[in-house]
């Protein structure tokens, strides 16, 4: 076992050597915060003090360096009061907080004591969090372009019915809402286009006219989890709908999203679906309630995302050229037809009370339909790929409500995931058995902003590592988040697909199985607890599952393909760990392979004593030692629990 674990160190110091990376450092603690003080009666020449405040945001805003990374916290605290446009910046752009030292704008008295009313527009702004404020204006609330690491949290953000989007991101990434109240817009409350890696959890999304909201435009890695959505019109949560081209970003040209779950929430009083996938892939809809919708059409749909170009010619043919779904055609003269790949609905509680029912079906489940002439994506188009529909009840009108699924054009007889036989089958729709009205969030979450008698989110965690085996990995993280009565870990392929992951409750480690060996994967831990989802840890950045060993026959040195890996190894940020991983596996059965890793970290260490090399496989013997201590020290404590996970997992 000790053997085992430093061999991963050394594979990883090789890998490391080859691609010629030298950068090893330790964490720095974060410098104290710079708190900027707000109030209405304030004086814009004044220090910022609590005893003497700025009057504007404005000006508070201007005192935040900007184009440069911070080394130093900076929070913007308002007074009780109220703000009005006037006291706002225009235009918030180019301020760039750190993990260590992020940008908060908060409030300084109990939560939504302030309220600012104007909208906030965010252009290229990295780490800001917006906590514990009421923003209310008559038209669009906030707009995040270029954005990454921002957090809205414990906040209210209205509309007034005259918003386009209550929340509006774009070409952005690493967004969070949390325990927040999104309303008033005569479209959407949240619109999220080419968006990577969000979290939208315990949150009340409300009063719009058309979806409550949507993911799209190549948005990738969303999860939306744990809330309550309500009074809207065209229906409730859609991932996926239609974007032009030109505002996708790369690689992500096909799909209207990727990697999406949206799981655990409650939704009602909807005119149209409650919840549906419109031209996206490997999305996952699951535990969620919902009631007193569909009244206009059907309870939940599974059609098509739209292409077009809205403007910008060249932008669109400049990623159909890179495989983009799409086309150059202007302003809807041509829509591409997006289809849906890989999508489950399970376990779902839809209850139509008396009186209340959908107009025309259970299901919407579109017939396939053709991309032709200048419209570029797949031929016909389908909805049903993959489509697996099990476990739900549905309680919504008479026996006489269709199904919604022709079994014809779609869910076909031979289709391997989804018929009709199969749906009636594996789904509970107007049984006989009596089934609760959805009144509330599963699992006793309470969405929307808390006050402070209520536990608040948790910290991020920390010291987070990943040990592969077979298959699986172990997760660990040194330190929990801060009041987390449980932690989630997601694990997904470091060049995107789907995504796997474990819950941990009273252990500080979990396995994750069903992994492919030899493959990059990235892993991210979340604590959670009654106040919701807290913000996950900075990306692990590659663990590879390793396998068994496969022995390969010893051969001469081909420089041709010493070459090739060393050029990958320099042009693939997520090779390194795997060509570590496939060293490693043939260190365990292949002696000259063994010989040859051993000669060449020999060899780096006799040219660099103190190099980067010297100094991994150094703090792996120093890992090695504690371990050894800690397990010597309690042989049933946490530390040997996880190592046996790891043991388990060879």
């Amino acid at each position: 076992m000790r053997f085992l674990r430093r061999l991963l160190a050394l594979t990883a110091a090789l890998a490391t050597m080859l691609v010629g990376s030298a950068v090893l450092a330790d964490e720095a603690g974060s410098a104290p915060p710079q708190v900027l003080h707000v109030a209405p009666n304030g004086n814009d020449a004044a220090p910022g003090t609590t005893a003497q405040p700025l009057r504007t945001v404005t000006e508070a805003w201007r005192r935040i360096p900007r184009g440069v990374v911070l080394s130093q916290p900076v929070t913007i605290a308002l007074a009780p009061g109220v703000y009005p446009d006037s006291s706002l910046p225009n235009y918030w752009e180019d301020r760039h907080g750190s993990a260590a030292a992020p940008i908060v704008l908060t409030v300084s008295g109990a939560p939504r004591s302030a309220e600012i009313q104007g909208n906030l527009n965010l252009f290229n702004i990295e780490h800001l969090r917006i906590e514990g404020l009421r923003i209310v204006t008559y038209g669009d609330v906030l707009h995040c372009e270029r954005c990454g690491h921002v957090t809205v949290s414990q906040s209210v953000l209205d509309g007034r019915g005259g918003a386009h989007e209550t929340y509006k991101a774009n070409q952005s990434h690493d967004l969070q809402v949390v325990h927040s109240e999104l309303r008033g817009a005569y479209e959407n409350a949240l619109d999220f286009v080419a968006v990577q890696r969000a979290r939208i959890t315990d949150s009340i999304i409300s009063d719009a006219g058309d979806w409550c909201g949507y993911v799209k435009g190549g948005s990738v890695d969303i999860e939306i989890r744990g809330n309550e959505i309500r009074n809207c019109d065209t229906g409730g949560f859609v991932v996926g709908q239609g974007t032009g081209l030109e505002f996708m970003v790369a690689p992500w040209f096909t799909y209207e999203a990727t990697d999406v779950v949206f799981a655990g929430n409650y939704v009602h009083h909807t005119s149209g679906a409650a919840f549906g996938v419109n031209g996206a892939r490997n999305v996952v809809l699951e535990d969620n309630v919902a009631t007193s919708v569909g009244t206009r059409s059907h309870l939940v749909e599974v059609s098509f995302g739209l292409r077009s170009c809205d403007g910008d010619v060249q932008a669109c043919a400049t990623r159909l050229a890179q495989g983009a779904w799409g086309t150059t055609a202007l302003y809807g003269e041509t829509e591409v037809f997006i289809p849906n790949s890989e999508v489950t609905i399970r376990n779902n509680t839809i209850v139509n009370p008396a009186g209340v029912q959908s107009r025309w079906q259970h299901f919407e489940v579109s017939a396939p339909r053709l991309n032709t002439g200048m419209a570029v994506g797949p031929s016909p188009a389908r909805t049903d790929d993959g489509l697996r529909i099990t476990g739900n009840v549905i309680r919504n009108g008479g026996a006489d409500m269709p199904l919604g699924i022709d079994g014809t054009t779609v869910c076909r007889s031979g289709n391997p995931t989804c018929t009709v036989a199969q749906v009636n089958r594996d789904n509970d729709i107007n049984s006989t058995v009596p089934v609760p009205i959805p009144a509330a969030v599963p699992g006793g979450v309470v969405p929307g902003p808390t006050g402070t008698s209520q536990p608040a989110p948790t910290t991020a965690p920390s010291g987070v590592a990943a040990f592969g085996g077979n298959g699986a990995v172990v997760v660990y993280w040194q330190s929990g988040a801060d009041g987390a009565t449980s932690h989630r870990v997601r694990v997904q392929p470091a060049r995107g697909g789907a995504i796997a992951g474990c819950t941990a409750t009273t252990e500080r480690f979990c396995i994750v199985t069903g992994l492919t060996n030899l493959t990059g994967y990235r892993v991210q831990v979340v604590g959670h607890n009654a106040a919701g989802t807290g913000p996950p840890q900075a990306m692990v950045d590659v663990v590879v599952p390793r396998g068994r060993c496969v022995p390969v026959p010893a051969g001469p040195e081909n420089p041709a393909i010493a070459a090739a890996i060393r050029a990958r190894l320099a042009s693939d940020p997520f090779f390194p760990a795997e060509f570590g991983a496939v060293l490693q596996q043939q260190m365990a059965c292949n002696p000259g392979v063994a010989a040859a890793v051993r000669s060449a970290i020999a060899a780096a260490i006799a040219a660099s004593p103190d190099g980067p090399v010297a100094r991994a496989i150094a703090a792996a013997i120093r890992a090695e030692q504690q371990i050894a201590a800690e397990i010597a020290n309690d042989p049933t404590g946490p530390t040997a629990r996880r190592v046996a996970a790891q043991d388990s997992i060879r």
